[in-house]
């Protein structure tokens, strides 16, 4: 009976004593320099409470000590690995910018609420999968070539809380959001992004898209404004991109469009007066004295020809770009499209062929292609299937002629 107890007690001891295992020297070394006196963990989420994680002090981080700990800042400590750091299964904040890492998974950190890893070597980083919904997410300055995003918290459910994901200075060449996302800043400059097919995004802030060799960009299901109209505010910054054509989304007060040199349609009807001006405001609501302009930055687009804006800013933006510009509110520019639904194209955007489908069956008598100035560039007779992989990269409108009428739709080569 006696070998039966102390069996029972040396297991328990055992359980409650388990060692984490932490094979960098440097993480480990950073958490046990924990103390009450310093910032390097807190044992609660709302505030920083310091706390010391070896908390019986035999020089060893124990599952039970690490569960205790709710924020963790582990940053500037050469660290290389976080292996360990799923032990830490109550953490809401983790701050591990500055290291040395080149692969990080949190995702067994199902409470997680903010992470930034910043400043790191990492090529790989995996976060999509925490079941928590988080707010705050920074990866900037990695070498990450791929990324799926976390689930962020719905921006009604938070008051005031910023939603935040910075992934610029990587080298993404693609990205993947949860569909329905909502945040208040969506940084991807600074990568090698040619494509980003959004689907539905709401933007209540800045969404930053410059420094990236984007040849397509499809913002037509994305918001990006305040959520209170007084004032409104809404920010897109496109700079230094490979695109042809853009068309910014509806409600974006200022937007920072700049240095494309292959740029040619540009549409910044945005149903604002570019003229009107706002305060900004603080985040308890007071006006700074700062002024925000409703009003886009265009300069440095040498190819652009056509310039889509609100009929009341006509007289402004043909004053302040080159006279080659057509300066229009005719956001078709030139071309009249239709929606008689008399035809179907696909796939679009495409990269060389397209394939019509009429309603009804009614044949085709004459296919043509124009650009953005109207000018005809293809035609195709009693054919449902165009080869374009002959056209430069860019917009282009396709009007399908039958015997029950004519359409036009727009096309997007890639």
């Amino acid at each position: 009976m006696k070998d039966y107890l102390g069996l029972l007690i040396f297991l328990s001891v055992t359980i409650h004593a388990q060692i984490v295992t932490i094979p960098d020297a440097n993480f480990k070394a950073k958490l046990l320099e924990a103390d009450t006196t310093n910032q390097i963990a807190s044992s609660s989420s709302s505030y920083f409470l310091p706390m010391k994680i070896d908390a019986n002090s035999n020089g060893e981080i124990e599952v039970n000590e690490a569960l205790l700990v709710q924020m963790l800042y582990v940053e500037n400590a050469a660290i290389s690995s976080l292996t360990g750091i799923d032990s830490f299964s109550n953490l809401r904040q983790l701050f591990c910018k500055n290291n040395s890492m080149t692969s990080l998974n949190v995702n067994n950190l199902i409470f997680l609420r903010r992470l930034d890893c910043s400043h790191n070597l990492l090529s790989n980083l995996n976060c999509q999968d925490i079941e928590n919904r988080m707010d705050f997410l920074d990866c900037s300055y990695n070498n990450l070539t791929s990324l799926l995003l976390p689930n962020f918290y719905v921006f009604l459910d938070m008051g005031d809380q910023m939603m935040y994901a910075n992934c610029s200075h990587n080298q993404l060449n693609t990205i993947v959001l949860k569909e329905d996302e909502q945040l208040s800043l969506l940084d991807l400059s600074y990568n090698n992004l040619t494509s980003l097919p959004f689907h539905h995004l709401e933007i209540y802030g800045d969404l930053i898209l410059s420094h990236n060799p984007l040849t397509y960009v499809n913002l037509d299901n994305v918001y990006v404004g305040s959520q209170s109209p007084d004032p409104p505010y809404g920010y897109l910054g496109c700079e230094y991109t490979n695109l042809t054509e853009l068309r910014i989304p509806f409600n974006v007060t200022y937007s920072n469009i700049t240095n494309n040199p292959n740029l040619i349609h540009l549409d910044i009807k945005n149903g604002l007066n570019d003229f009107e001006w706002y305060y900004e405001l603080d985040q308890n609501g007071e006006e700074t004295g700062n002024i925000i302009y409703s009003r886009a930055n265009i300069s440095n687009n040498p190819q652009l020809a056509l310039l889509c804006v609100d009929g009341i800013e006509l007289g402004y933006y043909a004053s302040i770009v080159p006279a080659t510009v057509q300066v229009t509110q005719n956001c078709t520019l030139g071309i009249a499209t239709t929606e008689n639904n008399l035809f179907t194209i696909y796939p679009n955007p495409t990269s060389d062929i397209i394939n019509i489908e009429v309603f009804n069956n009614e044949p085709i008598i004459k296919t043509t292609i124009n650009n953005v100035l109207g000018q005809t560039i293809l035609t195709f007779e009693n054919t449902t299937v165009l080869d374009v992989s002959s056209l430069a990269k860019g917009a282009y409108f396709i009007t399908v002629e039958t015997e029950v009428g004519n359409e036009t739709k727009r096309i997007l080569k890639q």
